[in-house]
């Protein structure tokens, strides 16, 4: 286990912390859905400083204009796995996931395939198993 040092935190790379936040950060402009410790919720996830409070601590900023520290392992996401996802997202995933896969990897092409994970709350990265996220409920989010 690695640590990385930056300007006022030490963080250990393999943290259920560290994890929550690098899988958040990017979400943040997809309006992903989050519980902030014992707070009611969820809340729109509109920005996060995860050096606000300390090291295992972050302050949560909803748009519902809910601002509340946390510690980090206490904000959980609602995610989709891949069962949730209708048969036209699957169809459209599989698409993307096939050019990603199909030759050279292009940045560009690791981008649109994040970006559209990100877009749909997808779980690529395994939270909701390991119990940092929860399975988003079926109306959650609005796609129309």
């Amino acid at each position: 286990m690695g640590e990385c040092q930056t300007p006022n935190v030490v963080v250990d790379v393999d943290s259920p912390d560290d994890i929550i936040v690098k899988d958040l950060l990017p979400r943040i402009p997809y309006h992903v859905k989050v519980v902030c410790g014992v707070s009611t919720g969820p809340y729109t996830l509109e920005g996060l400083n995860p050096n606000a409070c300390g090291a295992s601590e972050a302050q949560v900023i909803s748009s519902e204009g809910i601002t509340c520290d946390s510690l980090i392992d206490c904000i959980k996401l609602y995610l989709r796995s891949y069962s949730s996802l209708t048969d036209s997202e699957k169809e459209e995933y599989e698409e993307l996931k096939e050019d990603l896969e199909s030759g050279k990897i292009e940045t560009w092409k690791c981008f649109k395939f994040l970006e559209w994970c990100y877009k749909h709350h997808l779980d690529i990265n395994d939270l909701i198993p390991m119990g940092l996220a929860f399975e988003a409920p079926e109306g959650i989010y609005n796609f129309a």
